[in-house]
């Protein structure tokens, strides 16, 4: 957080706004700062900031935790605001169209750099060639549409090999798991687990959380059990862990820690070179601002002639 906060303290600010959907609460009886979820929980993002450090909570505001998103409208109507009227963005604010892998190729190109070959084998869980893939980058475990194959049942991505660069494909039931250990901690209201404790776990944004039991796993990991099996648990995304309304933590999918670790997406590599952030979903959901990400910001906010607002995520520029 001292590159992020480096901006505001050049200009005499001791802290930074952030226009997420989130509430951020100092609890003196546990010492600590506390995360919570929105007064509107349709626009909670609570999910994407569970890497907040305790530093960094201490020296960021959320205005607008305590506000729906329709107050909020009506703030800016009031003040004679263009953006009162704005439709709300549903996709990665900065890719056009919403096409990551335009946005990858651009990247790339930039850089000077050739995409990586990951081309091969479409399998079933049987372990049968269905047929052959351009690349894993195409593909997200859950993904139905775009598999490049025929079958009388529908198909769905069950697992991406990053070293065989295999992907596996099976029904829909197979997606389901009952269990999802997660690296790369970090603890908001608590300094650490040491017991098991009960909570709902978010596996994506718009995921409904879900009842599991927490406890300690092996060295750095944490262990949560579902109470109900959950669909396309995926490698490298962000589990967060919830106590009510508060954010307990979170981290990522262990599996996901070797993904990210091959490279194959810029993203995530990307973040994990600056130290600080800890590279959720693909590029939305980084909370750090190291100086590579802010190259990047500008070179893909003048590509696409994005005017990027809102706090860092990724490579989007906060101010």
């Amino acid at each position: 957080m001292t590159s992020c906060c480096t901006p505001a303290q050049s200009i005499g600010a001791s802290r930074i706004a952030t226009g997420h959907y989130a509430v951020n609460e100092r609890d003196a009886a546990r010492g600590r700062w506390i995360l919570k979820r929105p007064a509107d929980l349709a626009k909670d993002q609570t999910y994407f900031l569970f890497g907040l450090t305790q530093p960094q909570l201490a020296h960021t505001l959320f205005p607008l935790g305590r506000l729906t998103k329709s107050e909020v409208r009506e703030v800016a109507r009031q003040r004679g605001l263009t953006l009162a009227e704005k439709p709300d963005s549903q996709e990665i604010c900065f890719i056009p169209g919403g096409d990551y892998k335009q946005f990858l190729t651009a990247y790339l190109e930039e850089q000077g750099e050739q995409a990586p070959q990951t081309a091969g084998e479409l399998v079933a869980s049987s372990g049968e060639v269905l047929g052959h893939h351009d690349g894993i980058s195409g593909f997200t475990v859950g993904q139905r549409k775009g598999l490049g194959v025929s079958s009388p049942s529908p198909l769905y991505v069950l697992e991406i090999d990053p070293a065989s660069r295999k992907v596996t494909v099976g029904a829909d039931h197979e997606l389901a798991t009952r269990t999802l250990r997660a690296r790369q901690l970090n603890w908001i209201s608590i300094a650490e687990l040491t017991d098991p404790m009960r909570v709902r776990v978010k596996i994506r944004h718009r995921h409904e959380p879900a009842w599991a039991t927490l406890e300690p796993g092996g060295p750095g990991e944490a262990m949560a059990t579902f109470d109900e099996p959950q669909r396309a648990v995926t490698p490298g995304q962000a589990a967060v862990f919830y106590d009510g309304d508060e954010v307990v933590g979170g981290g990522l999918d262990r599996l996901g820690v070797e993904t990210l670790d091959e490279h194959v997406f810029v993203g995530p590599p990307l973040v994990d070179r600056c130290g600080l952030g800890r590279g959720t979903e693909g590029f939305d959901h980084c909370l750090c601002r190291c100086e590579d990400s802010g190259k990047l910001a500008h070179r893909f906010r003048d590509r696409f002639r994005h005017e990027s607002r809102g706090a860092i995520h990724g490579v989007r520029r906060c101010w």
